[in-house]
This record gives structure tokens, C-alpha cells and sequence, in this order.
């Protein structure tokens, strides 16, 4: 895979990153589905007399109640899907070199000082040091998530994921 350099608005940091493929984004996607598929969901039934003696049951989709909470099940994956993609960057999406030493040492110690407190955090330390010292300001964990997955997208899904990433203020 190609490599290529990108400096982060906010930190001003350069890191060299492994860009990936469109389908990744899809396969992210689907596995934030899968690990909520337990959870998502159903449909109250309503009972339907469609013919005499002939019930039938149909699932009423429009329900208020039901959008509401598809709406919420959606508000979970998405945010499980950015939390895989953000392993993904830490995996395979940033490469690991002389340049990011020192940022993974500083998030030993800033990693273990969280845990000492009791506070959850990522424990691979590739994922911890570019969430909470690199990349901790949104538009850099958005540029960096931009470089890594948007830049081998098809126009219109890059325009999309452009959008997602950097909302309007307006």
C-alpha cells in the first residue's frame, strides 16, 4: 500500500498513513451492524383479519414509538462504526515510525495515569495515543479518519464522508 504524509490542522503533527480501501469503510460498517444486530429493534405486529378466518400479521414499521427507537439503534452503530474506524487508523492506518515515538511514550504514562483514576480507555496504546495525544481535537481525528478511508471513495461517497466528518456550523 502507498504511503502518504498529512499534517494535523490542529496539532500541527505529520504522520504517515496507509490509505484504504473504499471497501474497508463498507466492512467497518457492517460489522458496527453486526456487533448491534442483538439489540436492534423490531417492529410492533399488528393483527390483520384478511380474509374470514385468515389472519394475518404485519409489522408496522411507521410506528412513531419504532422510528424513535430505530433512530436511537442507528445513533449506536454509528458511533460503534467511528469507534472502528478509529482502531482501524490505529491498526493498520497510521504506520508506526521514529516520528510517533515519542507521542506512544507520552501515552504510556498519560494511558496509565487514566487507569489509575478508573477511567476507561483504550487499551491498545497505538489507539489511546492518537485519540488522546495526537489527534484528541475533532477536526484532526477528522482529518486523520478523512486521509486513512476518504480518499479512496467515489466521488459522491467522498463528498458524503467529507460531510459527516466536518459539519456545518450553520
Amino acid at each position: 500500500m502507498k504511503h502518504a504524509e498529512i499534517t494535523l490542522p490542529v496539532s500541527q503533527i505529520t504522520l504517515t498513513v496507509r490509505r484504504q480501501p473504499a471497501g474497508a469503510l463498507k466492512s467497518l460498517r457492517v460489522r458496527a451492524e453486526q456487533l448491534n444486530a442483538d439489540t436492534k429493534p423490531k417492529p410492533p405486529v399488528q393483527t390483520v383479519q384478511t380474509a374470514p378466518g385468515v389472519t394475518s400479521y404485519i409489522e408496522v414499521i411507521n410506528d412513531p414509538a419504532h422510528v424513535e427507537r430505530v433512530a436511537q439503534w442507528e445513533q449506536v452503530v454509528s458511533q460503534t462504526f467511528q469507534d472502528l474506524m478509529s482502531e482501524c487508523i490505529a491498526q493498520v492506518g497510521v504506520v508506526s515510525n521514529d516520528v510517533l515515538q515519542p507521542y506512544l511514550e507520552e501515552g504510556r504514562q498519560v494511558q496509565a495515569s487514566y487507569k489509575e483514576m478508573g477511567i476507561q480507555v483504550p487499551e491498545k496504546i497505538m489507539a489511546f495515543t492518537l485519540s488522546y495525544i495526537v489527534a484528541q481535537a475533532q477536526e484532526d481525528m477528522a482529518t486523520l479518519m478523512f486521509e486513512v478511508f476518504g480518499k479512496s471513495l467515489p466521488s459522491q461517497e467522498m463528498v458524503a464522508l467529507r460531510r459527516s466528518l466536518f459539519p456545518s456550523e450553520v
